[in-house]
């Protein structure tokens, strides 16, 4: 898996520190308390396990509880729900990945669906996407789930950074809706309009 750019360590920080930023720490008010959840996320083994585990402990479980975690596992994690994702290399796999994720809603009855993406991963720049590519990727995915799902559940999506080449730990976030898509239109323009 390779590591961080500066230049992604440095757009990280800004959506997490900066005025506009949109990337929040992420806290117990983030999840209803005890409720279980539809999980969303990549199958790389040391991040979902990290995701799992954590998201657990926010949500009030204690280490030897059983989560309530309906957990559905693709490499990329809420990337893949994307229309036509480059990480999809197969037509029509975010059709059918996202056929999976409402059978989990519909079938299990739970509400709350808790998405993930994570940087680095090895399924996005593989298909060439940048961490602002990801976030996108991110909240397309989410708005699909929702609009098929008819408003019917509560969908957060979060990115998980693990700083490995940078000695700086794991950090997960929410990624705020509203702020993340005016925040990647911004960042849109600002490149299609050269000053």
């Amino acid at each position: 898996m390779s590591g961080w750019t500066e230049g992604e360590y440095s757009l990280v920080r800004e959506a997490r520190d900066s005025e506009r930023g949109f990337l929040e720490d992420l806290d117990q008010s983030c999840f209803r308390q005890r409720a279980p959840i539809i999980l969303v996320c990549c199958s790389d083994w040391k991040r979902r396990h990290d995701i799992i585990q954590h998201t657990a402990a926010l949500r009030g479980y204690r280490p030897d509880e059983d989560p309530e975690t309906h957990a559905l596992n693709w490499h990329g994690g809420v990337i893949r729900l994307a229309p036509n994702s480059p990480t999809n290399l197969i037509p029509k796999t975010d059709e059918m990945f996202l056929q999976e994720v409402v059978n989990a809603l519909r079938w299990t009855k739970f509400r709350d669906l808790v998405m993930y993406a994570h940087w680095p991963c090895k399924q996005a720049t593989v298909a060439g996407l940048t961490v602002e590519e990801v976030w996108q990727a991110s909240m397309s995915g989410r708005d699909r789930v929702v609009e098929r799902m008819s408003g019917s559940v509560t969908a957060r999506t979060f990115f998980h950074a693990d700083y490995e080449n940078l000695q700086a730990g794991k950090r997960s976030y929410y990624l705020h809706p509203r702020r993340c898509v005016s925040w990647l239109t911004q960042a849109r323009d600002d490149t299609s309009h050269p000053r």
